[in-house]
């Protein structure tokens, strides 16, 4: 039941908001995404209770699938992040303005309904209903609150999404159609028997359609420019949350019912092309944004490559990796949106010397980068060892690539702190950007990111304990 109220609750509150005036919006939204933010933690506190992390009744009866919830290990990890993100991402949007700011909130929280069936459906065609359902909400707040170039960017992004979701769409059917009671129940999916064949074409339907939504190399083009030019908050989401879904369907949907099929290895090289690649461009960018976009991209790739070692170990550390990338990466996006707000641009050669005037902003971004580096003590350390040992074990040249992509993350992590943060400071940077009292509810914002980057770096425990639920 508890399943179904993470679902229920901010559908309910984005009805609020549709039919409430501008004014409240914000704390009627910030109020929503709590609330589901304390049934998660019951939730974490009961996952033995069945009646609380399962839910079931009859949906289609004729196509035989049920309306499914289940709590698992990795879809409680996901909930717990998703929870926690749109709670701060939303706190943190107190700080930004939006026009009709009533239906730019119902519409997150249409998101978070969403992103939250897709890590509970226990059933094939309700996992593909809030997979769609996801996308119509973030098109929406792309193309009305987005940049300039936001029409352009977002058919751009509706047309890659669409594909892909036809191609999805398309291998669920088919082995629908394979399984031994036509059922979509997740169990008779992993009792389907394909030939291999059958199985390489359904590897290649699965992996296009969650390619593009991680997205790997060749299926990221829509990536950069929308990241780019969605409203802040939105860009927050797309990166640390919507990029998770490809991967937890390659180890909800993919490995399970494929489970006797060896990955091709053109899979395991399109992710090292998108690793090399994103970090190679991302060590070029001269705007923090598309270099946070690409070096997203190459942890995106890291985590997939671990997930087609099919090692154990690997396979882990891409799990945990999932909550510290989306922790991490939200942050960043963070920093970027207060740079934006203050000083109106996100380009390197506009910024400078920044240390001298922000110097808690400084302390932030450095933790940040080095969580996104995965520096000892951070966060993203334990598992970007873990995937590392587990793909050396797999193969140790496959290894070596990945490993490769660690020091030009330093390097592009560390050079975008020396060129914003160091060096000369310009005439019209000289005003402090934490001084407001609002800019001070942003900082225990940062301060809550910190923690749990650093808590996390120290004791991992509490997030592997999740993964075997």
């Amino acid at each position: 039941m508890l399943a179904l109220l993470l679902i229920i609750v901010p559908l309910l509150f984005a009805l609020v908001l549709f039919a409430c005036k501008e004014g409240g919006a914000k704390r009627i939204a910030v109020v929503g995404s709590f609330i589901n933010l304390v049934i998660v933690g019951a939730l974490l506190l009961n996952h033995n209770n069945p009646y609380l992390s399962n839910f079931q009744i009859d949906w289609i009866s004729s196509l035989n699938a049920s309306f499914h919830l289940q709590v698992a290990g990795l879809g409680m990890l996901m909930a717990c992040l998703v929870a926690l993100a749109f709670f701060l991402i939303i706190l943190f949007s107190s700080e930004l303005s939006y026009k009709n700011e009533q239906y730019f909130y119902g519409l997150l929280l249409f998101v978070e309904a969403g992103l939250m069936g897709v890590f509970f459906a226990h059933d094939a065609l309700l996992f593909y209903f809030f997979w769609e359902l996801v996308i119509i909400p973030i098109y929406f707040l792309c193309s009305i609150w987005g940049g300039e170039k936001r029409i352009q960017v977002t058919l751009n992004f509706f047309i890659y999404t669409f594909l892909g979701s036809l191609f999805l769409l398309a291998a669920l059917l088919y082995i629908y159609s394979h399984t031994p009671d036509h059922s979509f129940a997740w169990e008779s999916f992993t009792k389907v028997q394909l030939s291999v064949k059958e199985q390489r074409v359904i590897f290649w339907l699965l992996f296009i359609a969650l390619a593009i939504k991680m997205p790997v190399f060749p299926f990221h083009t829509w990536q950069p420019n929308t990241y780019k030019e969605s409203p802040l908050p939105v860009t927050m989401v797309l990166s640390g949350l919507l990029a998770k879904m490809g991967l937890f369907a390659l180890l909800q949907w993919v490995l399970p019912v494929l489970h006797n099929f060896a990955t091709p290895q053109l899979a395991i090289i399109l992710c090292i092309i998108s690793i090399i690649y994103a970090s190679v461009i991302a060590l070029q960018q001269g705007d923090l944004k598309k270099m946070v976009a690409y070096s997203s991209m190459a942890h995106i790739g890291l985590m997939a490559l671990a997930i087609f070692s099919m090692n154990a170990t690997a396979i882990s550390g891409a799990s945990l990796q999932m909550f510290n990338h989306g922790i991490n990466v939200v942050a960043l996006w963070m920093i970027i949106a207060l740079l934006e707000k203050k000083y109106q641009t996100t380009y390197f050669t506009n910024l400078g010397g920044l240390a001298k005037t922000e110097p808690l902003l400084t302390l932030f971004f450095v933790i940040f980068m080095l969580a996104n580096i995965g520096l000892p003590l951070t966060n993203s350390f334990v598992g970007e060892f873990l995937m590392l040992f587990g793909i050396f074990s797999f193969n140790k040249i496959i290894a070596l690539f990945a490993g490769l992509s660690l020091i030009l993350s330093a390097t592009y992590s560390l050079g975008a702190i020396q060129k914003i943060f160091f060096g000369n400071l310009s005439e019209k940077n000289k005003h402090p950007l934490i001084a407001s009292a609002n800019a001070r509810w942003v900082v225990g914002i940062l301060v809550i990111f910190t923690l749990l980057i650093l808590f996390f770096g120290i004791y991992p425990a509490p997030l592997f304990k999740i993964l075997q639920f």
